[in-house]
């Protein structure tokens, strides 16, 4: 699946909560909101027909590598399909870590949702692809490839609708792809 189509996904994902703008980004409650939301196009990029309401992962491989999203084949001890990062802060560092967790697991697509802000290291859209560039320069993917589809939006952004929200993120294909 396209990197633009998984972007659409989580964003109709995330607009299916009402007002759902109003918890941008401050709220605790934008967290889970966005690791839902990148479920939600993980499923849909990669589906899992096993994964219904009764299944349950008995070996917890979806949250023993500690990332926000993993999606595996739960016949399979292949490497996950689908695994997704969402950096609430807009730090550097942060970012980068992130990034690392990202290309140090083997997989079909990597997601990193990522802010920026004007009075953070990270002041725009720019900053925040340069330091996962950085982290992907560095791992140069040699049995994979070491692409993560970046999606980034200003931190400091007050949507008040849906159109607005969608507006304020961006998105971009960072590292090589295969």
């Amino acid at each position: 699946m396209l990197a633009h189509e998984i972007v659409e996904r989580y964003l109709d994902a995330l607009l299916d909560v009402p007002d759902i703008w109003n918890k941008f980004p401050s709220s605790p409650a934008w967290g889970p909101e966005v690791n839902r939301a990148l479920v939600t196009a993980g499923l849909h990029a990669f589906p899992a027909p096993a994964l219904d309401a009764g299944y349950r992962d008995t070996s917890q491989r979806s949250e023993s590598l500690a990332l926000d999203v993993c999606i595996a084949d739960p016949g399979a001890w292949g490497p996950p399909r689908f695994i997704a990062e969402h950096v609430s802060a807009p730090r550097r560092a942060s970012i980068q870590h992130s990034a690392w967790k990202l290309l140090a697991t083997r997989t079909e697509r990597r997601v990193l949702v990522a802010y920026y802000g004007a009075k953070s290291d990270v002041r725009d859209r720019a900053a925040v692809e340069s330091a996962v560039r950085e982290v992907c320069v560095a791992n140069p993917g040699k049995s994979a490839p070491n692409d993560i589809v970046v999606v980034s939006a200003d931190i400091n952004a007050r949507p008040s609708s849906a159109k607005e929200l969608r507006e304020i993120f961006v998105h971009s294909i960072v590292g090589k792809m295969a």
